[in-house]
């Protein structure tokens, strides 16, 4: 599923990360668009434009965008600023009709806003990489949001357990040997082989970050 505002780029995105993925307008943008051109249509008269938006609001929320596009080009202006707003918004809900199927969301229990996956990035991404005086390569964020996402699901021992599958964690005559964004670490080990990386991490006193990830050098 992708919940978005519909700006071209972000679709191309989405398509190309995500191929076959439900395109879906994020409702709560659909929906100031209607707000907007409510202002627009009755300036400084707030009943009339709450009574405007609850007979286009209730169009938009069922689906109904045909409906919805046939009655905002129906608006009748003087104001050729004002026509071509309309334009630009009836335009706006007919080339999106599709990913606004918002009953048919619903049924499948999809979210039709993209609010709960932009505070899932500000938590699990923002608040990690965004702090002062932070700079990131891109090897060294995937590296450090790879463990974070991973700590978030519960699969951070999980994690490990793949490196040392595929041959990016090795341990080898005592030594133990981490390949983490480009930056190889050899350490002695010679009693903590079956310890797990967290554990080893606090033993040799390494210093670690929120939620107890190690801060191995060169990840940012």
């Amino acid at each position: 599923m992708s919940g978005t505002d519909p700006q071209p780029g972000i679709w191309n995105i989405a398509d190309q990360h995500f191929p076959g993925a439900i395109q879906i307008v994020d409702l709560y943008h659909a929906r100031q668009h209607l707000w907007e051109l409510a202002r627009k249509l009755y300036p400084n008269q707030e009943a009339e434009q709450r009574r405007w938006m609850m007979i286009h609001q209730n169009m938009l929320d069922e689906g109904k965008i045909e409906s919805l596009v046939h009655s905002l080009r129906s608006i009748d202006s003087s104001s050729p600023e004002l026509t071509e707003r309309i334009r630009k918004e009836a335009a706006y809900f007919e080339n999106n009709s599709k990913p606004m199927h918002y009953p048919e969301f619903c049924r499948q229990h999809l979210f039709v806003g993209s609010g709960v996956i932009e505070a899932g990035c500000k938590t699990v991404i923002g608040s990690r990489c965004k702090q002062s005086g932070m700079f990131w390569t891109v090897r060294g964020a995937n590296a450090i949001l790879a463990w974070r996402c991973c700590q978030f699901n519960g699969r951070f021992e999980d994690y490990w357990e793949n490196r040392r599958a595929t041959g990016l964690y090795r341990e080898c005559a005592g030594e133990q040997l981490l390949s983490c964004a480009g930056t190889s670490l050899r350490r002695r080990t010679p009693d903590t082989t079956h310890m797990t990386c967290h554990q080893r991490s606090k033993r040799e006193g390494h210093r670690t970050g929120l939620y107890g990830i190690p801060h191995w050098p060169r990840l940012t």
